[in-house]
């Protein structure tokens, strides 16, 4: 496990408000969550990295669809607001394993380059282990094909809608080690800039409604429909 995955209690800092974005657009390449991370604490943009020759690139340890996608001889990224949706309707975690403290990748089911499908049903959210597993076949064990992958990302998916927003959120920012960096204010801010409301999404559930409460809202408040 790298350093970025174990840092020490209260080393890490949250990034500014547009790191975020950073984030997400390495994730659209198809970085997992770790890689993204470390290397906007590098101080890489995805501009950055458009103006890498390819060697240089595969030096971060990126595998070749990933540069190719950077430099533009691979695929697009998807939609910013498909992948908050995903990231989100699956707590930021691995629809197969569900291990937390894992970092993850937003993987095609049907390979884009067969589909050219950026839809939100076509993503799936997979740790990297899980996802060598999606690239390979055994016969040892289940082999995740595509329907497969369906199942479980549906499955996961319902788990997570029972748990409501407060918990998802507490679930990415406590549990999960590569999303502890990850300004979730700014999750908020760059959903409704996007026009993703999550009480829409699919079997999503916030929760019973509670009475307001008249109290002083800090500056920290987001208020934004979730």
């Amino acid at each position: 496990m790298s350093r970025i995955d174990r840092e020490e209690p209260g080393t890490r800092v949250q990034p500014d408000s547009g790191t975020n974005r950073t984030d997400l657009a390495f994730i659209g390449y198809g970085m997992s969550t770790t890689q993204a991370v470390k290397l906007r604490k590098d101080g890489y943009t995805a501009t950055k990295l458009k103006q890498m020759n390819r060697a240089d690139l595969k030096k971060f340890g990126l595998n070749k669809l990933v540069v190719d996608n950077i430099l533009g001889d691979g695929r697009p990224p998807p939609p910013l607001r498909n992948l908050i949706e995903v990231l989100f309707a699956n707590a930021f975690t691995c629809c197969v394993c569900r291990r937390p403290k894992r970092g993850v990748i937003v993987h095609h089911i049907n390979k884009w380059a067969e589909t050219r499908d950026h839809s939100v049903a076509n993503l799936s959210v997979l740790c990297t282990l899980d996802h060598v597993r999606v690239h390979s076949k055994s016969e040892l064990t289940q082999n995740l094909d595509a329907a497969t992958l369906r199942g479980l990302k549906k499955e996961w998916e319902a788990e997570v809608a029972k748990m409501g927003t407060k918990a998802i959120l507490d679930q990415s920012r406590e549990n999960h080690s590569a999303w502890v960096y990850f300004n979730h204010q700014r999750l908020f801010e760059l959903a409704a800039q996007q026009g993703v409301v999550f009480k829409d999404l699919d079997s999503f559930d916030t929760g019973p409604v509670r009475p307001k409460r008249h109290r002083h809202v800090s500056h920290g408040s987001h208020g934004l429909d979730v």
